[in-house]
This record gives C-alpha cells, sequence and structure tokens, in this order.
C-alpha cells in the first residue's frame, strides 16, 4: 500500500512538472504574440519617419503624433516585460501580504492578452484588498484559471468572463467565471481528485 501510494505521488509530482512546462510554453507563446504588436507597429511608425526626412516633408504637427505612438508602443511593450518579469519570478520567497486585486489582474491580462477579440472581460476587484501567500503561486493559479475559462468557452458566440476579488466573512476570494457549458453531473462530484479532467 505505501509502495502504491509512493507510486501516486511520483506520478502527481510528474503531470504537475508537466502542467507547468505546458503553462511556461504558453505563456511564452502569449508574450511573443503580444509582443510583436508594439515592436511591429514601431518599426512601421519608424519607417514613416525615415521616409518624411528622406523625402524632406516634415510637418512638425504629423511627426509629434508619430513620436507619440512610438513612446506609447514603447511603453506598452515595457509594461509587458514587467507583468512577465513579476510572474516569472524564480527566486525562493516566503509569505508575505500583498495587493492581491493587483496581482489578479496583472495575471488575467497576461493570460487573455491573445484572446479573440470578441471576448468581453468584466473586473470587479476589491480596492486594497490584501493577500498573504506567495503572490506568484497565487498568479499561477489565476492564469491556468484565466486560460481554462477562455477553452471553455471555444465554438461559442457569447464569450464573457467575469473576474473578481473581494472580502467574505474575513476571507479573499477571488472568482474567475465563464460562460461555458459547465461541468456534467457525472464529473462534478469526483472534478478535485487526482487525474480527473473534463479535457
Amino acid at each position: 500500500e505505501k509502495e502504491a501510494q509512493l507510486q501516486i505521488a511520483a506520478l502527481q509530482t510528474s503531470l504537475i512538472h508537466r502542467s507547468r512546462e505546458s503553462a511556461i510554453d504558453a505563456m511564452r507563446s502569449t508574450l511573443a504574440h503580444e509582443l510583436n504588436q508594439p515592436l511591429a507597429a514601431i518599426a512601421v511608425y519608424v519607417g514613416a519617419l525615415r521616409n518624411a526626412l528622406t523625402a524632406d516633408v516634415l510637418d512638425p504637427a504629423a511627426t509629434g503624433e508619430i513620436l507619440g505612438a512610438i513612446e506609447r508602443c514603447t511603453s506598452r511593450a515595457g509594461s509587458i516585460l514587467r507583468d512577465a518579469g513579476r510572474l516569472s519570478a524564480t527566486s525562493q520567497r516566503g509569505p508575505s501580504t500583498f495587493d492581491l486585486s493587483d496581482a489578479v489582474r496583472d495575471a488575467c491580462q497576461l493570460a487573455l492578452a491573445d484572446a479573440s477579440a470578441n471576448l468581453k472581460i468584466t473586473y470587479a476587484l476589491h480596492s486594497g484588498l490584501l493577500g498573504f501567500g506567495d503572490p506568484i503561486q497565487i498568479q499561477q493559479v489565476v492564469i491556468i484559471l484565466a486560460r481554462n475559462a477562455c477553452e471553455a468557452m471555444e465554438g461559442l458566440e457569447r464569450k464573457e468572463i467575469e473576474i473578481t476579488a473581494t472580502e467574505k466573512a474575513g476571507f479573499a476570494e477571488v472568482s474567475i467565471c465563464d460562460c461555458g457549458v459547465g461541468i456534467s453531473d457525472d464529473v462534478n462530484g469526483s472534478i478535485f481528485d487526482a487525474f480527473v479532467t473534463t479535457k
């Protein structure tokens, strides 16, 4: 019996490791996709500016607009990298108090960066809500839930996700709700058992 328990524990460890690898691959793809947009826009604006300089038809107002657009794209790319940096921290850290609403918003924005254009995302995050624990681990869970919510609505015309973080009876509660088909009754009773999945 003990040997069987050890084998199950080893399988669970392997499953968790593979899940993390899969999540990392997904995040890498998302990061590349999201960074490609502002970088491509910067290249277009720089090309337009170079053409104007070559043709000697620089208009101060138009030049100001182009430079402003480049600044916004640069700021967007920097913001994406900062979010990714916070989520990919590898240093060991103990439990700490952190702003839970900010952590949830950052994680969801990164997880849903490549979501379809017709996805409606609603945030209801309580201001000043504090969490206690490892914020990186909390964000990893939020990312998985947000991405699962998107997958649950694949093929549906109506796609909505509501993300809430609030206080209930002295505890912090985070909720990520989608409008997918839900979990069938035959799986619902064992959904938290090891290796049970609807995918």
